[in-house]
């Protein structure tokens, strides 16, 4: 278990080489890693048996190439169980201006975590996801085990409760 999400001092580098190196990690939390980093350091994860995992992505333009290198690298930790990638409990000191990644659609490689059958709880807070009716559904037949996904699917009102009403019926509960 390594919870450094409070920890100034632990960047983005020192992140990617506790994910890279530290293959015993269950539960790993820390502030955010920038794309930079990610393509600076391509090696697969070692930590197979990560089973939470709670890090802010950042990039300064979106980017389709890094979310699918970074759905890579997320579709071989097999037994992840909880995901938070959102803005929501980082202060005020810890957000900056960069986009949030990856968006959590097909189009971005979303399909390479297909793998992920203990995934339970999914938190993009804070994040604009763009989903569209395919994602969701993608989400709710390939990942049996989810059971709660919160923050917005959409930016418009309207299609943003439409997405969610299509996975509350699927018996997914969505905040």
């Amino acid at each position: 278990t390594l919870v450094l999400r409070e920890c100034e001092h632990f960047n983005a580098r020192l992140a990617l080489d506790a994910l890279i190196h530290y293959p015993h990690l269950e539960v790993f939390e820390a502030r955010r890693i920038v794309v930079g980093d990610l393509w600076s350091s391509p090696q697969s994860w070692a930590c197979r048996g990560l089973r939470r995992l709670q890090v802010t992505f950042e990039s300064d333009t979106h980017d389709r190439e890094a979310d699918t290198m970074l759905f890579e690298q997320l579709s071989i930790l097999t037994r992840l169980e909880e995901v938070v990638v959102g803005r929501g409990d980082l202060s005020p000191a810890g957000a900056t201006a960069g986009q949030l990644f990856p968006r959590w659609r097909l189009d971005s490689g979303l399909s390479f975590l297909s793998n992920l059958r203990r995934l339970r709880y999914l938190d993009v807070t804070g994040t604009d996801q763009g989903l569209r009716l395919e994602d969701v559904w993608w989400m709710v037949d390939n990942w049996p085990s989810l059971e709660k996904i919160v923050g917005n699917f959409a930016t418009d009102p309207r299609v943003n409760e439409e997405l969610k009403g299509l996975a509350r019926q699927r018996g997914v509960w969505v905040v």
